[in-house]
């Protein structure tokens, strides 16, 4: 593979790659089992908004218990409040995790705030190549999580979500906020919901907003509506592909092979667009072998695995922008030494679209996991 100013130029024998250059011009790195694969994404982790889960002190906050959803002004946006230098992005640069998608911590209410999409490069900085997108999607949340004074039930939650995007699409301003954007689908929404009913009740939003980009975010019930998803279009970031309900609000989620099907298979066979997302920081070191177990059970190549986690989440967002020379592969891409998907693989080299090299045997020295 011959790589040159951040793209692959070639991916044939050797003699082929160095047919019209000689080898003196390139550094030679020689691998045993190398693989190459996109550039990981993490999507709703507290990566670059939160240090430690257990110390409030270390995080930028979640925000007063009640707030007015549907005043904009209240909005809050988390490239503004992110740290690029903690043990969580070394931990992710050692999955091969490139890119990460963060929304501020949410408190109560439904109205989380917008995201923002950040790089884990070592040397990356909020001045320069930290930030790939200031704003990815607004993040709602519904259910048991969001209820307080201003919507003290669920089915308050969800009349809230409407009247929001019912304000969006009223907007008549030359300069549209966040919630028009929303509300005519030029920024995703992204509504966190586990319930099976509730998952329902955004069919219905998502049939009277036809213009909303709507996104499930953790899905636990989701396979249980599965083809009304994939009829309305609504994609879904699952969080929930294996282990045992841990709330009432989960309490009918598929719990996996070898009882039931997986979560993941039963969206896939419908037709749903699928990305997997995480619950916890701790597993993202193991983003890949998370794709690989999805992919097992619903019968996917390893390639498909990986687009669980790397290119689908960007078909979701919208968000691949990145653009190459004709005839070169385009976007972040990692290269390993073994097979990630199989838990033996290290990073040699993180490459990101836009033909830097973010960084090179990631330093796993007093990382904590």
């Amino acid at each position: 593979m011959l790589v040159e100013n951040g793209q692959i130029k070639c991916l044939d024998e050797k003699s082929s790659c160095f047919q019209d250059r000689t080898q003196e011009d390139f550094t030679h790195i020689a691998l045993e089992n190398g693989h190459v694969l996109p550039g990981l994404v993490a999507f709703g982790t507290t990566l670059g908004i939160r240090s430690l889960s257990s110390e409030s002190s270390t995080g930028d906050g979640s925000g007063s218990k009640s707030e007015d959803a549907l005043n904009e002004k209240r909005l809050r946006f988390a490239k503004y409040g992110i740290h690029l230098q903690d043990r969580a992005l070394a931990r992710a640069r050692i999955g091969g995790v490139t890119r990460a998608v963060t929304a501020p911590l949410h408190g109560s209410g439904i109205n989380q705030g917008v995201s923002v999409g950040l790089r884990t490069g070592a040397n990356a900085t909020i001045l320069e190549n930290g930030i790939w997108k200031d704003d990815v999607a607004l993040h709602l949340v519904i259910g048991q999580s969001a209820r307080d004074d201003e919507t003290p039930s669920v089915s308050s939650g969800i009349g809230r979500l409407r009247q929001l995007l019912q304000t969006g699409e009223d907007t008549t301003s030359g300069t549209l906020g966040i919630y028009a954007q929303a509300a005519n689908g030029s920024i995703p929404v992204v509504v966190q919901v586990f319930n099976e009913d509730d998952i329902a009740q955004l069919v219905l939003v998502k049939r009277q907003f036809q213009s909303v980009n709507l996104i499930i975010h953790g899905g636990h019930g989701a396979p249980l509506v599965a083809k009304p998803l994939a009829e309305a279009g609504i994609p879904v970031i699952l969080t929930g592909n294996r282990g045992a309900p841990d709330n009432w609000e989960k309490k009918n989620a598929l719990v996996g092979p070898p009882l039931t099907e997986s979560a993941a298979k039963v969206l896939l066979d419908a037709g749903v667009l699928l990305g997997l997302g995480l619950s916890m920081d701790s597993k993202i070191h193991g983003l890949a072998q998370e794709a690989w177990w999805a992919g097992k059970y619903a019968g996917l190549t390893e390639q498909q695995a990986i687009a669980l986690v790397s290119t689908n989440i960007d078909l979701i967002l919208n968000s691949q922008s990145e653009k190459a020379d004709a005839g070169a592969l385009v976007g972040d891409f990692v290269v390993w030494e073994g097979n990630p998907l199989r838990g033996e693989g290290s990073v040699v080299a993180s490459f990101q679209g836009d033909g830097k090299v973010s960084d090179c045997w990631p330093d796993i020295i007093d990382i904590a996991v």
